[in-house]
């Protein structure tokens, strides 16, 4: 199928990609704002030096210590829902593809400018919460998303075929018919 083909499906998918786009915005905003700014705002503005500040977050990724929780435990509960939510959004014949498009689009824009734009935002108003503000938001748009993210709990993935307890009924996967 052409290129061309496939990258209208994604289009006609456009609900699924903004929610895509959205809840990787909470994600990859959360997510950089430890690994890439936290360390930038203990040196800066905290007053720490570089090696106890990269300790720090280092030990806040690799077990969620209290002092950074905050911030660390709510990007734990997002990054663990993201592989389940994210594919449920499209059918099966554009998900791969549509998947990576949309996380690719917010991770770049949103989670590769959270330092930047946080420190931008502290060095030029003078305010030391405003990457709390940044996160507050993020966490906004993912929550206001989620309200439009389908529910797909016990349910086949678009595009799929009939659910394991559809099949059951029709006879089961290997073609043995069900005791009656």
């Amino acid at each position: 199928m052409p290129d061309f083909c496939r990258w209208a499906r994604w289009v006609a998918s456009w609900r699924a990609l903004l929610i895509c786009v959205g809840l990787e915005l909470a994600i990859s905003d959360t997510s950089y704002m430890v690994s890439g700014y936290v360390p930038t705002y203990l040196k800066k503005t905290v007053g720490l030096p570089d090696n106890p500040a990269l300790v720090m977050v280092l030990v806040v990724l690799a077990v969620l210590t209290i002092g950074v929780l905050l911030v660390g435990l709510p990007m734990l509960f997002l990054s663990s829902l993201e592989p389940a939510i994210l594919p449920a959004l499209f059918p099966t014949n554009v998900r791969y593809g549509a998947v990576s498009t949309g996380f690719n689009i917010a991770v770049s824009a949103f989670g590769g400018t959270t330092p930047l734009i946080a420190e931008s935002l502290v060095a030029g108003t003078g305010n030391a919460m405003m990457p709390a503000c940044m996160l507050m938001f993020a966490g906004l748009v993912g929550a206001i998303t989620l309200i439009f993210a389908p529910e797909v709990a016990g349910k086949p993935l678009l595009g799929s075929g009939p659910s394991i307890d559809g099949q059951e009924e029709a006879g089961d996967l290997v073609g043995t018919q069900r005791a009656e």
